[in-house]
């Protein structure tokens, strides 16, 4: 016959698996009404304008330039608030990295948006020659050039009490082209304002 002691904590342990199982099916329960009820939506994120000057490449391949670039950023959110830390926010030309800059901190209430500003500077930077050929090709074409803007930050959604861990955001910008003179004025945003492809 089987040992009383042993069937004790054969009882025993099924009974706190039981337990540890329905708190699991609980908590997963509650996270998914609070998800239903709050429905968080994805932040978004607009490229205002994007203003280059004295935007040179030597013959070395050394490229030097300043850019500002003015972006929004909105919470769509009506029951959820958004709280930003730095971004890391770097220029491309296709794939090649030209100029990188950190933006601070930032929140965002339901329903709103903010200005953000962010400002790169290129001085004598290396880049690769397949770079330099199809600069000079896009902007020898039409006085055009196309930029990439990428951003990576971490972001919070909170709601009184309930708030998530934090989440990584990225932020693509892409086909922002610039006008380029060739007088040596400053370019600026060709277009209008370039809405950007967020992931989480």
């Amino acid at each position: 016959q089987p040992d009383p002691t042993t069937l004790r904590r054969a009882a025993l342990l099924r009974r706190v698996l039981a337990f540890a199982i329905g708190l699991i099916v609980v908590f997963a329960a509650i996270i998914f009404i609070v998800w239903l009820v709050l429905r968080p939506q994805v932040p978004q994120f607009r490229v205002d304008s994007f203003s280059l000057s004295n935007f040179t490449i030597s013959n070395d391949s050394l490229i030097s330039f300043a850019a500002d670039v003015r972006l929004t950023a909105r919470n769509p959110n009506k029951k959820l608030t958004l709280s930003y830390d730095s971004i890391d926010a770097v220029v491309y030309y296709r794939s090649w990295s030209l100029a990188r800059t950190v933006m601070q901190p930032f929140s965002l209430d339901t329903k709103s948006q903010t200005p953000l500003n962010a400002s790169f500077a290129s001085v004598g930077n290396f880049i690769e020659h397949f770079a330099v050929d199809g600069i000079n090709r896009e902007r020898g074409s039409n006085g055009n050039v196309g930029f990439n803007l990428r951003m990576l930050s971490r972001v919070r959604f909170k709601a009184r009490a309930w708030r998530t861990r934090n989440s990584f955001l990225k932020v693509f910008c892409g086909d922002l082209i610039v006008g380029i003179p060739s007088n040596g004025r400053p370019g600026s945003l060709t277009g209008g304002p370039r809405r950007c492809r967020v992931e989480i």
